[in-house]
């Protein structure tokens, strides 16, 4: 049994959905198996727009200001690490933990006073970056806040 009382009317791909047997029916206009109905669907629709709903494309929510700032912050503490990895093993482009492990046994034992100098530059510049997307009040002001560190 088909029902046409109440028809939806996907408007991105022109498709319908009816209710057919009780149920929700996805009837897609660009499918031989569904042409007829989908014909007798368009007919129907035309001839009786009050029964027609037309669907809304979806638009997901905005994400909240306190998932941005958390997400800010998870980027914020990935680039301190990228701009440390980076500076403990240039010229490599991408070391794995043995490689790194070494890279600071190395620092170490050659410069121990520059490895904590640049590991207290890095940690300057993470702190302002954090200070300042906790101090941001709107999403803009978040999005401004710039993750970039010296390397």
């Amino acid at each position: 049994m088909i029902d046409f009382s109440n028809i939806i009317h996907r408007m991105f791909d022109d498709s319908y959905v009816i209710t057919k047997n009780g149920k929700p029916y996805h009837v897609y206009p660009y499918a031989a198996e569904f042409a007829e109905l989908w014909d007798e669907v368009f007919v129907y629709a035309e001839a009786n727009p009050e029964c027609v709903t037309e669907e809304q494309p979806y638009v997901p929510p905005l994400p909240e200001l306190d998932g941005l700032r958390a997400a800010k912050l998870a980027e914020i503490a990935a680039g301190h690490d990228a701009a440390l990895t980076a500076t403990l093993t240039m010229p490599s482009a991408s070391p794995g933990s043995a490689e790194i492990a070494l890279a600071v046994q190395d620092f170490i034992a050659v410069d121990a006073e520059g490895l904590e100098y640049v590991r207290g530059l890095l940690a300057a510049r993470r702190g302002e970056l954090e200070r300042a997307a906790r101090a941001a009040q709107t999403r803009e002001a978040l999005e401004a806040v710039r993750v970039d560190y010296p390397v």
